[in-house]
């Protein structure tokens, strides 16, 4: 389960090692931390955000695991992907501004 960041006085704060190998700018940083969403914990099952809701946050994994998934044809969930501690979630959803996947 991701935990919450009380303990620090940024908690907007993204691990440098996240960004430092794309070469973002300190502006371009800065852009990406208004978007991540205000860390906490996280219960199991609960969905950070829907297939085709609208865009609004990315979510950093601090720890723990979440699975994202869309929903078939039939209507069968479809597991895509599996996110650890250092992966962001929900850049698939900024191009078009709706999410592609479930996540939870």
């Amino acid at each position: 389960m991701p935990n919450t960041t009380a303990d620090t006085p940024f908690p907007r704060c993204i691990p440098s090692e996240m960004f430092g190998s794309i070469g973002l700018t300190g502006r371009e940083l800065e852009r990406v931390q208004q978007l991540i969403f205000v860390p906490r914990a996280v219960k199991k099952d609960l969905r950070l955000f829907r297939e085709d809701q609208p865009f609004q946050h990315l979510f950093a994994v601090r720890s723990g695991s979440f699975k994202s998934s869309v929903t078939s044809e039939q209507g069968r969930e479809q597991v895509i992907g599996f996110h650890l501690p250092g992966d962001l979630l929900g850049l698939e959803g900024i191009a078009s501004q709706r999410h592609a996947c479930e996540v939870k």
